[in-house]
């Protein structure tokens, strides 16, 4: 996937959408702050992008939040993947959610 398309969806201006994601090298995916990362046979595996942890008009200095539940570290803090992380891991497909926050009023 070229970086300027994923750029446009995983770091929106207004804001990120939350992401589904497929990625075909799942072994490639290390925590930007800590180095974690899953199993080194990992292939074909899918994560969540729900926000940005930095400035998202400048997407290559930032990290993005995820959840990736094959990376050990998710269960103390959310895992941060780069933008060249993501790339690395091939990603496959992507389905962006766009929805709008309501309140119930019960």
């Amino acid at each position: 996937m070229k970086r300027a398309r994923a750029r446009r969806w995983i770091a929106h201006s207004a804001r990120p959408y939350p992401i589904l994601m497929q990625v075909n090298n799942g072994a490639a995916l290390k925590d930007a702050q800590t180095g974690s990362s899953a199993e080194s046979t990992l292939r074909c595996h899918a994560i969540s992008i729900y926000g940005t942890q930095t400035d998202a008009s400048n997407p290559e200095a930032g990290g993005y939040i995820c959840c990736d539940g094959d990376n050990p570290i998710v269960n103390e803090h959310p895992v941060i993947y780069s933008l060249a992380t993501l790339a690395m891991a091939q990603p496959i497909s992507m389905i962006a959610f766009d929805y709008v926050a309501t309140t119930c009023r019960c």
